[in-house]
């Protein structure tokens, strides 16, 4: 008996595939155009924004500590539409200054990242030192941002930056840590990351950054640190204490850069123009193979 054009259940003969991409992996890393390959038409897009910088710190008339900058928002979008053979605006934000501004602002402020209709938010500014004269505490606050800026030692009030502002699902990153401002004790907290928030600053202790996260599984290890993306900046306290970038190009105090490309924070500093820059960010592309 001839079998029927069936084999449980399957389809006999070639199966038409959808997009030609091979899987090809392509990081952006300036403002400009990407262009799809000629069989593209599904890709999955990971947008990350630049870091802010960290906080410089104070040495008169009390000394105090700066926060770390945060980390870059971070987006990921998967099966995202698009032509072959087309190019398509890429914008990579720039890495935010260091605070040397009595309050931290927008300038220190990560810039934005955006591709393929998304947009990811520049990470928050770290908080400077208290300078008022005559006052340990002064309310130099953190900015907000994808992952908040780390308060300043010193600071008494709204001092950490909140992360994922504006706020989206799921969300682009986590809050700094909060300053001290304690007994005589003014430890700077650490810059928020995309994989944690900053922790604050302690009685004798700088506040640890946050995490960066791992996108390796999905876009493999060719663009931050080995796929980690968006860590905090580390902070520094009163006392010279200081701690490290978290992971995914977050700079270490006193006064690291975030790394090129990894949407890190900058590291705090004892010093106001001593403070790191945040890292520039990145867009990476998969253009898929189905």
């Amino acid at each position: 008996m001839a079998k029927s054009g069936r084999s449980q259940g399957g389809i006999i003969g070639k199966v038409n595939k959808t997009s030609f991409g091979k899987n090809k992996v392509t990081n952006t890393t300036a403002t400009g155009t990407f262009t799809t390959q000629p069989g593209t038409t599904i890709l999955n897009a990971l947008v990350v924004a630049a870091g802010g910088g960290g906080g410089g710190g104070a040495v008169t008339p009390v000394a105090s500590g700066g926060g770390g900058g945060g980390g870059g928002g971070v987006r990921q979008s998967c099966c995202v539409s698009v032509s072959g053979g087309t190019g398509y605006a890429v914008t990579i934000g720039g890495a935010g200054s260091s605070s040397s501004s009595t309050t931290p602002s927008e300038t220190d402020r990560g810039g934005d990242s955006t591709a393929f209709c998304v947009t990811s938010t520049g990470g928050g500014g770290g908080g400077r030192g208290g300078t008022s004269p005559g006052s340990a505490c002064s309310p130099l606050s953190a900015s907000p941002g994808g992952s908040g800026g780390g308060g300043a030692g010193g600071d008494t009030s709204r001092n950490k930056g909140c992360g994922n502002t504006p706020s989206t699902v799921p969300p682009q990153g986590e809050n700094g840590g909060c300053g001290r401002c304690s007994g005589g004790d003014r430890g700077g907290g650490g810059g928020g990351g995309k994989g944690g928030a900053g922790t604050s600053g302690g009685a004798s202790t700088a506040g640890a950054a946050g995490a960066g996260a791992d996108y390796s599984p999905s876009f493999g290890t060719s663009f931050g640190e080995c796929g980690l993306v968006a860590g905090g900046g580390g902070s520094i306290h009163q006392g010279g204490n200081t701690t490290t970038g978290g992971p995914g190009g977050g700079g270490d105090a006193p006064g690291g850069a975030g790394v090129v490309n990894t949407g890190g924070g900058g590291g705090g500093s004892l010093s106001a123009p001593g403070a790191g820059a945040g890292g520039s960010g990145v867009v990476v592309t998969k253009e898929l193979n189905y």
